[in-house]
């Protein structure tokens, strides 16, 4: 009966396409992001200015250390020293240089350019992130502490 082929025909369309969603869905879900790309949208997360977002990106025993400065160890210090820093800056952006990556390990040269107040300063910068389970766990910046200061007097 035509009718009956009519219904056979849409149901078996119907589901070949949910079939098909499905597999599309179940791929794209288990592609995975490299570290090298994790820590290029965190770096770009900054110039947003989302705490909450860049917190996202960070395991929850991280270790984040500015080598001047005392490391950071766990969320809650590297939250405080986050919030520390957008209390007083304005803005900052990281301007990725140069970045490679071998396995866990992502390194880049950056030129962070940070306002606070009326003084804006761009600070060369030398990044290592230890990325385990697609969160960092481990972020070390090397800069020059007496250029950045001396950055914010002029």
């Amino acid at each position: 009966h035509p009718l009956t082929c009519f219904i056979e025909h849409t149901v078996f369309v119907y589901f070949s396409t949910v079939q098909h969603y499905r597999l599309n869905f179940h791929y794209s879900t288990f592609m995975t992001i490299t570290p090298d790309e994790i820590v290029r949208s965190f770096c770009d997360e900054w110039a947003n200015g989302d705490i909450e977002s860049i917190l996202s990106y960070f395991d929850d025993s991280a270790i984040y250390h500015n080598i001047p400065m005392s490391p950071a160890n766990g969320l809650a210090e590297i939250r405080s020293f986050i919030e520390g820093f957008f209390a007083t800056a304005t803005s900052i952006e990281f301007e990725i240089l140069h970045q490679v990556a071998a396995g866990q390990i992502v390194m880049n040269e950056r030129v962070d350019t940070l306002v606070i107040g009326d003084a804006s300063t761009k600070l060369p910068v030398a990044g290592i992130f230890k990325i385990e389970n697609g969160k960092i766990t481990e972020w070390r910046d090397y800069f020059d502490m007496a250029q950045f200061t001396a950055g914010l007097t002029n």
